[in-house]
């Protein structure tokens, strides 16, 4: 057994790591020891499973995943929160893969019934009963409800993904700068969505505030925040406010002139300004007719 425990501690290392092959050939290394001197039914062999499943999922063989995520499923208990914590984890990761297949109202409910178990984990953890930490869990909640936002956003359900993209970002607000990447993500996806229900005042308010993050990271020049303004141009196009459309299509213009000689980005500048002025005067135009 120790001999299996080692092989499953290096699987982690290389997994943590991004060696997914290294860290497959380990888990599979283990899983064969554990099932000869545990059996397939103990914990530590299910624990094998599960991370071989991981690995293959994060080297994008998702049929062998799917497979092998179902037999944990079927063997898994639901006793600790540690066995609920690897439950959810799994569930989300399936729920990946059957919306990559197209699968998105049966991902949805994968999704949700991740989302049940790790609301009941935050909640244990809130007295202490619980092993994972409230911040753990917390940046889970945050990855399921955005991919929960994504099926809305693919089903048109706008309502639906504003309220999951809502409840990313105030799990992620509360744990992560608003610089960091994946908070800028889940607004970006907030604001976006905003845009599509016709509140265009929350999706303004969403990317300025992206933009004001980005600025203090990056500074005002930044490729990122040219795009974000060229996203806050199009909405105040769209509400015929096109003084304050013009402002940020100049802001964008100016960090393309400061870009001009960088020739990895000044493509996408021009790329960007030319799509920004060329929408602001087709709808002035309209407007004026």
């Amino acid at each position: 057994p120790s001999l299996g425990a080692a092989l499953y501690n290096i699987g982690i290392v290389h997994l943590l790591n991004s060696s997914y092959d290294d860290a497959l050939e380990k888990f599979e290394e283990s899983k064969r020891i554990r099932s000869k001197k545990l059996g397939k039914e103990s914990p530590e062999y299910i624990a094998s499973l599960a991370k071989q499943g991981i690995a293959l999922y994060a080297l994008g063989r998702m049929p062998e995943a799917q497979a092998v995520f179902e037999e944990v499923l079927a063997k898994a208990p639901m006793e600790t929160p540690l066995d609920k914590s690897q439950v959810a984890e799994i569930l989300n990761a399936v729920g990946c893969i059957q919306y990559a297949a197209g699968q998105r109202e049966v991902a949805l409910r994968t999704f949700e019934q991740s989302l049940e178990i790790n609301e009941g984990l935050f909640v244990d953890s809130l007295y202490g009963s619980a092993d994972a930490h409230s911040e753990l869990i917390m940046t889970r909640v945050a990855s399921i409800l955005n991919n929960i936002g994504q099926i809305g956003l693919k089903n048109r359900d706008y309502d639906a993904a504003a309220k999951a993209f809502e409840g990313a970002f105030k799990n992620q607000f509360l744990l992560f700068n608003v610089s960091n990447s994946f908070v800028l993500a889940t607004m970006d996806k907030l604001a976006f969505t905003n845009v599509k229900r016709g509140d265009r005042n929350k999706a303004l308010k969403m990317y300025n505030l992206m933009l004001e993050a980005q600025i203090k990271v990056l500074g005002p020049h930044h490729i990122d925040c040219a795009q974000t303004l060229t996203k806050i141009s199009l909405v105040h196009v769209e509400e015929k406010n096109f003084s304050s459309a013009q402002k940020s299509i100049e802001k964008v213009m100016e960090a393309e002139a400061k870009n001009e000689n960088n020739p990895k980005v000044s493509g996408r500048f021009k790329s960007l300004s030319i799509a920004a002025k060329n929408s602001f005067k087709k709808k002035k135009v309209v407007a004026r007719s």
